[in-house]
Order: structure tokens, then C-alpha cells, then sequence
């Protein structure tokens, strides 16, 4: 089919659409009888099958340098995961002298403190009297300890009277 109008006929709009028909039917008609010829074909299949080759090579390159770049990607996180796991157990075991260090000072108070405690208490039980003790016994609800100091009490008193028996017996009479 062959345009066979004139450029300035009403029926053909410009030169540029004539020149476009021209150009597709050119393309048209040989690819008919390219496609009609068997050696033709053979060589467009060839050129074809040497395209998808050149194409399967790059794409196995990229292939390659993508793995590459993840192995390196890979090692570079395992690096940082290591990085990470050293800076991670340093911090706990900073926490965890930290949290040595406090148990330690408080029980080290409690042992202080308890330790000055019981020397208060027997310093305080040195100076109290007897009776003071009796009365502090008493004032506790400890029965066994006031039981202990009456008897003691009691050996005391009985060692003055002894004393003071023998102190007179000792005296001449007047």
C-alpha cells in the first residue's frame, strides 16, 4: 500500500505523516521478507541468542559484585556485632562492680553500725547498777534476766553482810 496522494491534496494531512507512513511500511515490508527467508531467520535468531549470551554475562557480573558487596556489608556488620558484644560486656561488667561496690559498703554499714551498737549497749550495761539492770530486765519482760541479777543481787548482798560481820568481829569493844 503505497501513499500515492499529493502534499497539498486535502486528503493527506502534512509531509511529516506521509513521511512516517513511508518509513512504517519500508520497516513493514522488510521484516515480511526477512521473516519469508530461512537463512535470514537463522542469523536474526543467532544475533538474538549472542544478545541474551552478552546480556546473561552482565547480569552474572552484577551478580558478583552484589555478592560481593554483601559479604562485605556482612563483615563489616560482624565486625560492628562484635564491637557492640565488647562495648555491651564492659557496661555490664562496669554494673556489675558498681553493684559489688554498693552491697559491699552496706553491709559493711550494717556490720558498722551493729558492731557499735552491741559495744554501746555493753558499754551502757557496765555503768548501770544493779538495780538499774533489775529494773531494765523488768521493764524488757525478761523474767530469766531478772531472775539472774536477784540472784546475783542476792550473793552480793549476802558477801556485804559478810563483809560487814566481819569487820565488827574484827573491832574491839568499846
Amino acid at each position: 500500500c503505497v501513499c500515492v496522494c499529493v502534499y497539498e491534496s486535502p486528503t493527506c494531512q502534512t509531509k511529516q505523516s506521509h513521511a512516517a507512513a513511508s518509513l512504517f511500511h519500508t520497516g513493514r515490508r522488510g521484516f515480511v521478507v526477512r521473516a519469508a527467508d530461512p537463512q535470514c531467520a537463522a542469523v536474526r535468531r543467532e544475533i538474538r541468542f549472542r544478545r541474551m549470551e552478552k546480556h546473561a554475562r552482565v547480569l552474572a557480573d552484577e551478580l558478583q559484585r552484589v555478592r560481593a558487596d554483601i559479604r562485605a556489608q556482612r563483615a563489616a556488620h560482624a565486625g560492628q556485632m562484635e564491637q557492640m558484644q565488647q562495648a555491651m560486656n564492659a557496661l555490664l561488667l562496669q554494673q556489675q562492680r558498681r553493684a559489688a561496690v554498693i552491697i559491699q559498703k552496706h553491709w559493711r554499714g550494717w556490720r558498722a553500725r551493729a558492731a557499735w551498737s552491741d559495744a554501746l549497749h555493753q558499754r551502757l550495761a557496765a555503768s548501770l547498777t544493779p538495780a538499774q539492770r533489775v529494773q531494765a530486765a523488768a521493764a524488757r519482760g525478761e523474767r530469766d534476766a531478772f531472775a539472774a541479777l536477784c540472784v546475783q543481787l542476792a550473793a552480793q548482798v549476802k558477801q556485804l553482810q559478810q563483809r560487814v560481820a566481819a569487820i565488827e568481829t574484827a573491832r574491839p569493844a568499846p
